[in-house]
């Protein structure tokens, strides 16, 4: 199966990976570390012995010195669950070049997360959730991410809210999650959202749209047809409607930019007229990325 994602792409995203490795100090992309001692393999510091303490961590070395005995703390590691949740509704699929744009997203965030060891979940959307693909962590996972995708297919109304509560009360164990759709809900997209951050999931939203969504550029009488309903309104397109039409997407985008600033949610604006790539690694090399790279 042809990857989505060329394999200079992914020399890429694996050099950002090591870059932000070294950058985060104290910090590894894949294992959050805490101050408390535990047993991986990578030194932290050194205390003095304790009755009961194993003496497989006992410097010895450091005993012959100073005839003192010491034992080595390491960092302990804490598994980071990435969950991804990808919309799968019908308009997703207008025009087609939108949905495979999100599944790249898609595609090189997991790539991402399983080059660092933690554990990539995946989970399409409509009005209901489904398929989920369970989270599993290793390189080797990857190309079966990949037919999971390719097996996608947009369908459906859309339920942004009532999805993704579903989500977010199933029980599902915390930690980051990447909501990637268009966010064109009629019921609104604030419930959904705020249900991942009150079930403490640390949330990045990535709103995917096209140019002609955003500037369309219809001439004389048309008919637009809703994609997921079936509706159909005839337009005439005066230079005031599409100027009106613009404002009107501008401030919809805005909104949901300013409310998830307020709820502390991680907001890009995905355009599909643009390169898939400098889209890509703009989100990686943004600042809440960084330190979300940080923390997984």
């Amino acid at each position: 199966m042809e990857s989505l994602l060329d394999e200079k792409f992914l020399h890429q995203l694996e050099t950002l990976k090591l870059l932000a490795q070294k950058g985060l100090k104290g910090r590894n992309p894949g294992i959050q570390k805490s101050r408390r001692s535990g047993s991986s393999m990578e030194f932290m510091d050194y205390r003095k012995y304790q009755p009961g303490d194993d003496i497989r961590y006992v410097d010895w070395n450091v005993y012959a010195r100073t005839a003192r005995l010491f034992v080595k703390q390491f960092h302990a590691e804490k598994d980071v669950i990435l969950h991804l949740l990808m919309d799968k509704s019908g308009s997703m699929a207008a025009p087609a070049a939108k949905f495979l744009f999100a599944k790249k997203i898609v595609a090189a965030i997991s790539y991402m997360g399983l080059a660092s060891q933690d554990q990539v979940g995946i989970s399409a959307f409509n009005d209901t959730v489904g398929p989920i693909r369970s989270p599993e962590r290793g390189k080797d996972v990857y190309l079966s991410v990949l037919n999971y995708l390719s097996d996608l297919e947009p369908g459906g109304v859309t339920d942004f809210n009532g999805a993704l509560t579903a989500f977010a009360q199933a029980g599902h164990k915390p930690g980051v999650a990447v909501v990637v759709s268009d966010v064109l809900a009629p019921d609104g997209f604030k419930e959904g959202l705020k249900a991942l951050v009150l079930s403490r999931f640390k949330l990045s939203l990535i709103q995917v749209l096209t140019p002609q969504e955003r500037f369309p550029s219809f001439k004389g009488r048309f008919a637009l047809s809703d994609v997921e309903t079936g509706h159909h309104q005839f337009f005439a397109a005066t230079k005031r409607m599409k100027q009106a039409y613009v404002e009107k997407m501008t401030a919809y985008i805005e909104g949901i930019n300013t409310f998830c600033l307020g709820m502390g949610i991680d907001y890009h604006l995905a355009d599909t007229g643009a390169s898939f790539e400098d889209f890509f690694l703009g989100f990686l090399n943004s600042r809440h990325m960084q330190n979300a790279m940080g923390r997984m």
